[in-house]
């Protein structure tokens, strides 16, 4: 009796637990978008609500922590910013079925891009003053205005 108990337990628990899915992993990119030279000049000019880009790169030690906290400060903004990320070293098609694992950060982003191209070429379509550290953030608000920082942008940035 109490082998089938058990039994009839796990049955239950194993069909439903294919049932439960994080609600993070229905909205995660697929794969990656084009990211081109001419691109964040197009946002610039056409977002509709506030939107912040970070450009990463997946070297770099502290990029996730900070894509992770600019989610997490999207999701609580009244405004509800969109949350853009840039991989500046990886291009669109060369993810494998392990990229979006290894690099989990990345799945609360309302889109995720790759950039196949010169560096310097981005970070001067970008900012012409962007030296290449990553991570690099873009605060785009309608009506083209831009702040842009090298790392975590602070607190009050991100309020306003």
């Amino acid at each position: 009796m109490y082998r089938k108990a058990c039994r009839w337990f796990w049955g239950l628990v194993m069909a439903t637990s294919c049932l439960v899915v994080p609600a993070q992993a229905l909205s995660a990119p697929a794969q990656l978008e084009p990211f081109e030279v001419g691109t964040f000049s197009q946002w610039r000019s056409s977002v509709q609500r506030p939107t912040w880009v970070v450009f990463t790169a997946t070297w770099c030690a502290m990029c996730p922590a900070v894509v992770s906290e600019l989610i997490r400060s999207a999701r609580q903004h009244p405004q509800r910013p969109l949350v853009w990320a840039v991989l500046t070293d990886v291009a669109p098609g060369e993810e494998d079925a392990r990229f979006w694992s290894r690099h989990a950060h990345l799945r609360g982003a309302d889109r995720v891009l790759g950039f196949e191209g010169i560096p310097q070429a981005i970070r001067y379509a970008v900012d012409p003053g962007w030296r290449g550290t990553v991570p690099h953030v873009a605060l785009l608000e309608p009506g083209g205005r831009l702040a842009l920082f090298s790392g975590q942008p602070p607190a009050s940035a991100l309020q306003r």
